[in-house]
């Protein structure tokens, strides 16, 4: 049973609502409040403001191809495709921090491979070094950091680029 008070708010958001028609035209500050593990991936979020309603967001990729899956409770940025509330999408992850980090990166799409993130456990059974054309030496270091190999990673659901 909704109490004045809620009514008094529904009415002054319908109000608002009215003399703002262009609200789905901006980007707005979501929080996640679930993901659904997919294939198809989507996420539910609350908005920060009241301006617009809650919204379960399907994920899809992003500029580099990956498909990021936001962690809960992290607070990210949501634009609406063709100003329509119906068509919200993922615009960005929001400023960085380590609460912020996606859950779960996947290259090309899911179920493509999980893109390994730093501090992720990777497993690698083989491991193939080429040498550069000329002979010479790579130097390896395990557990180590700031040195990169060219290296083909093989039998692996997890790819690594070196840095």
């Amino acid at each position: 049973m909704s109490t004045p008070s809620d009514r008094l708010r529904a009415s002054v958001e319908r109000l608002v609502g009215s003399l703002f028609p262009y609200r789905y035209h901006l980007v707005w500050r979501y929080v996640v409040q679930s993901a659904t593990p997919g294939p198809p991936f989507s996420i539910v979020a609350t908005p920060v403001s009241p301006m617009v309603p809650p919204q379960t967001i399907p994920l899809s990729l992003d500029s580099s191809g990956c498909l990021c899956v936001p962690s809960v409770g992290s607070t990210i940025t949501v634009g609406f495709r063709e100003g329509n509330g119906t068509l919200p999408y993922v615009v960005d992850l929001g400023p960085y921090s380590a609460e912020a980090l996606p859950t779960a990166v996947y290259l090309g799409g899911a179920p493509g491979p999980l893109i390994a993130r730093l501090g992720d456990a990777v497993t690698v059974p083989a491991l193939t070094v080429t040498v550069p054309s000329g002979g010479g030496t790579v130097p390896v270091v395990v557990g180590g950091t700031g040195t990169t190999i060219a290296a083909t990673i093989t039998g692996s659901s997890k790819v690594v680029q070196s840095r």
